[in-house]
């Protein structure tokens, strides 16, 4: 179990980190923000597609260990927890990296309220000790 917590909690803090990071880059202005705002039609496409996936994927994520497969999966071999939570993990984090990116390369509001959400998203699903052992144990179809 100290395993899967070392590296649940590697995915939860790095991607955090990374944004930082991204944000401290931009905000510094060692890249220009603001680079692709003047191209309507890509940035239509890419909002629809990062509010499609954000609007879609976090109820997934949180909904992971309740989906009846995964509850089959887990009770046939337990070890499969540290895949299933680093599968949650890596898409919050990974849709919040993405809308922070993209909120400074559009500079669009948007993409900030989406990653915003998604970081608050982050506290519902932080590896606690007790979060993993009710996870991968109390599963029930």
């Amino acid at each position: 179990m100290k395993r899967t917590k070392k590296i649940l909690h590697l995915l939860f803090w790095l991607p955090i980190a990374a944004a930082l990071i991204v944000v401290a880059v931009f905000e510094t202005n060692v890249i220009l923000p603001g680079t692709l705002a003047g191209n309507e039609v890509t940035e239509y496409y890419v909002t629809m597609a990062l509010e499609l996936l954000t609007v879609a994927g976090l109820p997934l994520s949180l909904r992971l260990f309740k989906f009846p497969a995964v509850i089959r999966n887990l009770q046939a071999d337990k070890s499969r927890y540290t895949g299933f939570a680093s599968l949650r993990l890596c898409v919050v984090s990974g849709l919040m990296l993405a809308n922070t990116f993209l909120y400074y390369l559009f500079m669009q509001t948007t993409f900030g309220y989406l990653a915003i959400i998604c970081l608050i998203t982050m506290a519902f699903v932080f590896p606690s000790e007790r979060r993993c052992q009710t996870e991968s144990s109390e599963l029930q179809l």
